[in-house]
């Protein structure tokens, strides 16, 4: 998404990366303003979707270490674990 000038002054002044942009657009809370704009909030809640989201993926993860998948001519042959 582009960025107006003002906006890109406002987050290095601020101290919003792209990164940080990212994660709130991706998981904030959407509001349609009065004047036809789109705010979006990145509160508590938000966040603590987020870590849980976070934790489901860590977990998962943790699963996936040392898992082997073998595919061949675009199939899953077979899947195992290694040590």
């Amino acid at each position: 998404m582009k960025s107006t000038n003002h906006a890109l002054k406002r987050m290095q002044q601020r101290g919003f990366s792209d990164s940080i942009v990212e994660i709130i657009m991706n998981n904030g809370h959407q509001k349609n303003e009065r004047s036809g704009a789109i705010s979006i909030y990145f509160g508590t809640k938000e966040y603590s979707k987020a870590m849980d989201e976070l934790k489901k993926f860590q977990k998962l993860l943790d699963k996936a270490k040392n898992r082997k998948i073998i595919i061949k001519h675009d199939n899953i042959v077979t899947l195992y674990k290694t040590n």
